[in-house]
């Protein structure tokens, strides 16, 4: 919150969505890993709103002749494409009372998958295109990793951290893990309870039953001493022998940003040729070999010309799907930096 307040991306009087009327000052959009309804509720009073899918949703299924077909706008690194679905929508309220916004999609198997929201205005459409949309931030960070090295060692020299960062203390993280374990052996137990319970098995269900009971204690102590620990502590505050050292940040900030960049740049340059290659495309791949093949750098002042010559494609079918690039390039008429040459490309003839 406080970056996003830095970048001047909240306003100054945010509004309080909970009450499903106020417009928000910014839209989140996430995985059901990041399923939280009380971190819906803070963001929601604090003026941001999330969209996500229903995570753990049990109840009756909505009568078909809800649903209404439009058509949902998916986003890709490069295109956009319009998607026909079945959607309805209906307000629910959450296990912790927020009331938010279902939008669930018809799928074609009958199944009904549930989004849900805080925007109390966008329509169904728009939420669901942005949910369908996701798969493009993975594909953003695989590419990023596989062929950008993002998140790569930038520099390799540790740097002090600042003794008044607050990071999480060691001690609290330690009986919290101790919580999730027990919380998963309960559950398990739970549910061998219910199983033989049902299946009529008396000294199966009085085993799980001991074992339940015993867990549920265990949990609850774990749950009280975890309460009585802090948090977050500071650096400073640590013990000598817990101080670790970390990479400095700014370097690889600084690098990422410039592989993003890169990023762009050349998901910018595909759609000219995935028009070109037609539904088999291939655009990465082919940009990645034009980037590394040897060029000619002819300067021609008196045409006030700099012709970058590309050699070494050896493929006509391969320069067929590259001429619509290069064509959207030279229509730029991009300068050469502290000259009056325009930047003009072209494909080397096939000997």
């Amino acid at each position: 919150m406080p970056q996003l307040q830095s970048m001047s991306t909240l306003s100054a009087t945010r509004p309080d969505l909970t009450e499903l009327v106020a417009e928000p000052d910014l839209t989140l959009v996430f995985d059901r890993e990041g399923w939280s309804p009380s971190l819906f509720k803070r963001l929601a009073k604090q003026g941001l709103a999330v969209i996500t899918w229903h995570k753990g949703l049990a109840g009756v299924d909505w009568a078909q002749d809800e649903f209404v077909l439009t058509e949902a706008e998916i986003n890709g690194p490069a295109s956009t494409q319009l998607r026909p679905v079945r959607l309805a929508q209906n307000k629910v309220k959450l296990k912790n009372g927020l009331e938010v916004r279902q939008i669930r999609h018809l799928l074609d198997n009958g199944r009904q998958a549930a989004i849900v929201t805080t925007h109390p205005t966008l329509p169904m459409a728009k939420i669901a295109g942005a949910m369908f949309s996701r798969w493009s931030q993975e594909n953003f960070f695989k590419t990023m990793r596989q062929d950008f090295n993002l998140d790569a060692l930038s520099v390799h020299q540790l740097a002090a951290v600042d003794e008044d960062l607050e990071v999480v203390n060691p001690k609290w993280r330690e009986s919290d893990k101790r919580v999730k374990n027990l919380t998963a052996k309960h559950h398990r137990a739970l549910a061998q309870w219910t199983r033989f319970s049902q299946t009529g098995n008396p000294k199966k269900t009085a085993h799980y039953a001991a074992d339940k009971q015993s867990l549920e204690t265990q949990l609850a102590q774990a749950k009280e001493q975890r309460k009585q620990i802090q948090k977050h502590i500071r650096v400073g505050e640590l013990p000598e022998d817990q101080r670790l050292d970390a990479l400095p940040s700014a370097p690889s900030q600084l690098f990422d940003t410039i592989r993003m960049t890169a990023y762009r740049a050349e998901t910018t340059m595909m759609p000219a040729i995935m028009r070109a290659q037609g539904k088999k495309t291939n655009a990465r791949k082919l940009l990645s070999r034009l980037f590394q093949c040897e060029a000619n750098i002819i300067p021609q002042p008196e045409k006030e010309q700099l012709r970058i010559q590309f050699l070494g494609m050896a493929s006509n079918s391969v320069d067929r799907f590259l001429l619509p690039l290069i064509e959207e390039l030279n229509a730029t008429h991009t300068q050469f930096p502290d000259t009056n040459l325009t930047l003009f490309y072209e494909l080397a003839p096939v000997a």
